[in-house]
């Protein structure tokens, strides 16, 4: 994971990134969802099945590709659905911003108060 901190400016930039991300998972998923239907319904062993649990593998693989490129950038991921992610501030987590799908700006993390 790379170190890196944000301002503001710089974190509610990574919005249109984190949407992309969300919606390939979302749409991967749904993908998954439907090949899982289709192998309870195959064949064990045909072709077809081969071939639908190849497809099954390389969407799993793409979710996971996708999601990295979040952590690439210094942020975690808090849920992976819906996605929500944690976004480094100027002094690292404790200072930092969170975003979650369906969102258009991105939030200051909420901190513990010691009152």
């Amino acid at each position: 994971m790379n170190i890196r901190n944000y301002e503001c400016l710089e974190a509610q930039a990574l919005i249109p990134f984190f949407q992309s991300i969300a919606f390939e998972v979302t749409e991967r998923r749904s993908a998954l969802r439907k090949l899982e239907a289709q192998i309870a319904t195959t064949s064990p062993g045909s072709e077809q099945e081969v071939q639908l649990q190849a497809d099954r593998a390389n969407h799993r693989k793409e979710v996971r590709l996708a999601l990295r490129e979040i952590t690439r950038l210094g942020c975690m991921i808090e849920r992976e659905f819906p996605l929500s992610v944690s976004i480094p501030g100027p002094s690292g987590f404790a200072d930092g911003y969170s975003w979650n799908t369906g969102e258009l700006v991105v939030e200051l993390m909420a901190t513990e108060s010691a009152a």
